[in-house]
């Protein structure tokens, strides 16, 4: 969403300036004002927010574009505390949601991104539609993870999910599902057994926390599970 940004020569203020022309998913133009209340209900929650409040003197709408964090002690994390992908993420939302109590759920799923939820078809424990967001306008440099351009190919988006791990791991044995990403440890004999399944680690250096049961297991929070085509 931040076209560019500045830091002072001290690095005790930043200041961003918005990309032109963005909207919201309900037509309304986004704003600096939208990032400043979403910054500060994402920084009650986050582990890595609240030390970044804890160094910030003040963060202000200059304009409907620019917002200035001035830090009040240094905090040479503040951009990769903005630009973290791992939860909670600091996801901008318009100002009348963020304003919704930090530790109660937000009524709206509103963004700015590339596709737009679609509520009246949300069946939840089971599927969930997206689709094109005609408003979006992708930045110019090549993707890269959560950052540069986005550029949507496809009108509609229905994401099929299965809460309960022994219905998935069934649906997908039976062929009735293509793919279980990060299915638990127990589960992955059940589906090396299976000839039609392929067992595949995604990330081999694993993540924090990732328990081993032996060495002949990877990864299991890195692993993803999919029928043979």
């Amino acid at each position: 969403m931040v076209d560019r940004w500045t830091v002072s020569d001290d690095k005790m203020t930043y200041s961003f300036t918005l990309r032109p022309g963005l909207k919201w998913h309900d037509g309304q133009p986004v704003r600096a004002a939208d990032c400043v209340v979403s910054i500060e209900r994402w920084g009650k929650r986050d582990t890595l927010g609240q030390k970044l409040l804890e160094a910030v003197g003040e963060i202000r709408a200059v304009d409907d574009n620019t917002f200035t964090i001035t830090l009040k002690t240094p905090f040479p994390l503040i951009l990769d505390a903005l630009g973290k992908l791992s939860s909670n993420v600091p996801f901008m939302m318009p100002e009348r949601l963020a304003k919704t109590d930090a530790y109660q759920q937000i009524s709206e799923a509103i963004g700015s991104g590339p596709f737009k939820f679609v509520k009246e078809e949300w069946q939840p424990g089971n599927k969930a539609v997206f689709v094109k967001n005609s408003d979006y306008l992708p930045r110019k440099e090549p993707p890269s993870f959560a950052a540069g351009g986005k550029v949507v190919k496809v009108d509609r988006v229905e994401w099929l999910y299965i809460p309960d791990t022994a219905t998935a791991a069934a649906a997908l044995n039976a062929g009735e599902a293509d793919w279980y990403e990060q299915p638990p440890a127990d589960l992955v004999p059940v589906f090396a057994a299976n000839k039609d399944v392929v067992v595949t680690t995604v990330d081999p250096l694993g993540s924090h926390g990732t328990l081993r049961f032996n060495h002949a297991l990877p990864p299991f929070n890195n692993l993803n599970c999919a029928k043979r085509c």
